[in-house]
């Protein structure tokens, strides 16, 4: 019995097993063929991913040379391609293709990952001139905030999870006691121009500050009389002189290290008699510099031909009036900063040779307070100004146009102490003030929010390369870098 009852649970336990062994038989079928199904499935998605590349590849060429706001399209079989243009910051065209299925809307953004690829590539405004790439317009980034690559396919594309502004601190290796009054940055080289009172001080330097720990003097210059403004173009420095015999003096950049004089250009008297002016602000912008002055009985704004940078020469002027701080050259059209009534001026310079007002804008305040400074970004405006010694909050310090286009309306705020520089990217407008703990103020594109970040010393002037801006101090030889790593949730 026992030998029995031995056999029997032996017999019992060999047919458990045995049902085991066929249930995971099952189990792994099925698992198999899940597999299976899966990385057919994987293939599946990536041939169609392959296909969808190879067509945009294949008609990309189509796509070059589209103006801003233009849409064009391609057929594949039974993929379609769309490209649509918008405006890249300034001077440049972002062109975003798209292909995707048949039936998914290419720029809906109904078509899922899996439907569609999508391509992004910057190039130069085809409006601008082929031989005047070098302008004087800095290539900053449109979206200071947005880590995603520009050319590259979106769906490789990956964004930093990081928050916040970083500022870092650049002491420039010169005498503290330099007045300092402009800066213009490129590819990790800042350019800084100086007025100082003794002769043997240098007017414009260059600092190589790639590595903010251990800024570098490259070069620097003495051109005798001091600079107000500077605008960078390709191996030129045109430069604003604070001086009456020379007003444009003209710098050749001969390599990173060294710097000289390519020409001194005197503006051209009204009459003999008459007491010259002083050069206070300066633009480049194809093949022309346009430069303003001090209150004088001559052309406060004059555009001159400087093509051939050692021979330059006037073509047409205009006459503000009062004192200009700051020029801004769009197309057609100079808008000027200034101290008088006219805060900011219109010009149409279609015919360069006569220039004349489009439209001017004189806001409250306008007899204490000076127009400062100006910025365009895919064709909105912004105007800053100073405070007028104290704070009147009805006279704002920064305006805001959505389009240069329109008169109104425009968004204002109230900023005490006054904004010595602007900059904006698509999300922000970006402000150096001389309010306290303010002194780099972040606001949404109407202005009616802001987030404001204190530098250890008064603002006077602002430049961007790539995605930084670069704020030059008032009263230290210090310039602070600044990179925004994360989208500010402003209107």
């Amino acid at each position: 019995m026992i030998y029995r009852g031995l056999s029997n649970i032996e017999n019992g336990s060999v047919l458990i097993d045995v049902i085991l062994a066929i249930g995971l038989s099952t189990v792994m079928i099925a698992a198999l063929a899940d597999m299976s199904a899966a990385a057919e499935d994987g293939f599946e998605r990536a041939r169609s991913k392959a296909a969808l590349m190879d067509a945009l590849a294949a008609h990309i060429g189509e796509f070059d040379g589209m103006d801003v706001g233009e849409r064009r399209g391609a057929v594949a079989g039974d993929i379609d391609v769309i490209a649509t243009t918008k405006p890249y910051g300034n001077g440049r065209i972002e062109t975003d293709m798209k292909a995707a299925y048949r039936g998914n809307d290419p720029m809906d953004g109904g078509a899922s990952a899996s439907d569609s690829v999508v391509f992004v590539k910057v190039s130069i405004d085809p409006s601008i001139d082929t031989e005047d790439k070098a302008s004087g317009s800095p290539l900053c980034a449109a979206d200071m905030d947005v880590d995603s690559p520009v050319g590259s396919y979106a769906f490789l594309a990956s964004s930093s999870a990081a928050s916040g502004v970083d500022i870092r601190r650049i002491d420039l290796p010169i005498d503290p006691l330099l007045p300092l009054t402009d800066i213009e940055v490129r590819d990790g080289i800042a350019y800084v121009s100086a007025d100082s009172s003794r002769s043997s001080d240098p007017d414009i330097m260059s600092f190589d500050i790639s590595d903010p720990e251990r800024p570098r003097l490259l070069s620097s210059l003495d051109t005798g009389p001091g600079i107000s403004s500077i605008s960078v173009a390709g191996r030129y420095i045109y430069a604003a002189a604070s001086s009456a015999s020379y007003q444009l003096h003209t710098i050749k950049l001969e390599s990173r290290s060294s710097m000289s004089m390519a020409s001194r250009y005197r503006l051209p008297l009204p009459q003999a008699s008459t007491t010259p002016g002083v050069g206070s602000a300066i633009s480049y912008a194809a093949g022309k510099a346009y430069i303003g002055t001090e209150k004088w009985d001559g052309d406060e704004f004059s555009i001159i031909d400087v093509s051939d940078p050692e021979h330059p020469g006037k073509i047409g002027g205009y006459e503000i009036g009062s004192k200009v701080n700051d020029i801004l050259i769009d197309g057609k059209e100079a808008f000027v900063a200034a101290s008088g009534i006219g805060q900011l001026m219109e010009l149409d310079i279609g015919e360069p040779s006569d220039p004349t007002l489009s439209a001017s804008f004189s806001p409250s305040g306008w007899q204490r307070q000076d127009g400062k400074a100006l910025y365009t970004f895919e064709g909105s405006l912004a105007l800053g100004r100073t405070s007028g010694g104290y704070d009147v909050k009805a006279d704002h310090e920064l305006f805001q146009w959505p389009s240069m286009t329109e008169a109104a309306p425009y968004s204002s705020a109230n900023v005490p102490g006054g904004v010595y520089g602007i900059g904006a990217d698509r999300s922000h407008v970006f402000a150096a003030t001389r309010s306290i703990d303010s002194e780099f103020s972040v606001y949404g594109r109407s202005l009616s929010d802001s987030a404001a970040y204190p530098l250890q010393a008064a603002p006077q002037a602002i430049g961007c390369d790539g995605k930084a801006l670069y704020i030059l101090a008032h009263t230290a030889p210090v310039i602070y870098e600044i990179s925004i790593s994360s989208r500010h949730d402003f209107d």
